[in-house]
């Protein structure tokens, strides 16, 4: 059972936790440098801040380009692709609301072979897993593979013609 006030307190405690060696840094530096100290413990303050955003873009947009450019989206859906035929998933339908969609029909579905509803709820909850642990990135990018695996997967399946005997 999850308490709304509960996830508040840990969020604001690890926000304060978080801040607590940034306090430390632009407090030696405000004495160390000790012209207006209260500025100087400021401007440390959003430097640092400032810093790590810079930091987190860097990484973030390397992440993306190596996913993107460099084969890790063809990678990654390749290995979900196998994933998905040796299981023996079943047919993914013409249209899909999202990989997380298809997945949640396929583990809710009665007529499904237990094996395969049980892959499909572990994979489901490891793609929730991802961004209720602040990995949204990386949860993108599986969601975006699971979309490429899906319909190289769906191409697998005999095409269904239409009626014309009407």
């Amino acid at each position: 059972m999850q308490f709304e006030t509960k996830r508040n307190r840990t969020l604001w405690t690890a926000l304060v936790l978080g801040i607590v060696p940034d306090i430390a840094i632009a407090t030696v530096l405000a004495t160390v440098f000790s012209n207006g100290w209260f500025l100087t413990f400021l401007a440390a303050l959003i430097g640092l801040q400032i810093f790590y955003l810079l930091i987190w873009a860097k990484n973030s947009i390397w992440a993306w380009v190596m996913f993107s450019f460099f084969g890790g989206r063809k990678k990654l859906a390749s290995w979900i692709f196998d994933y998905l035929r040796e299981s023996r998933y079943p047919e993914p339908s013409t249209y899909e609301k999202s990989a997380e969609g298809y997945l949640a029909t396929v583990a809710e579905s009665e007529g499904m072979p237990i094996p395969v509803r049980l892959k499909a709820a572990s994979e489901l909850g490891a793609l929730k897993l991802l961004e209720s642990s602040g990995q949204v990135q990386w949860g993108m990018r599986m969601s975006l593979a699971y979309e490429d695996a899906l319909e190289r997967y769906k191409q697998t399946f005999p095409q269904k013609l239409p009626d014309t005997t009407a």
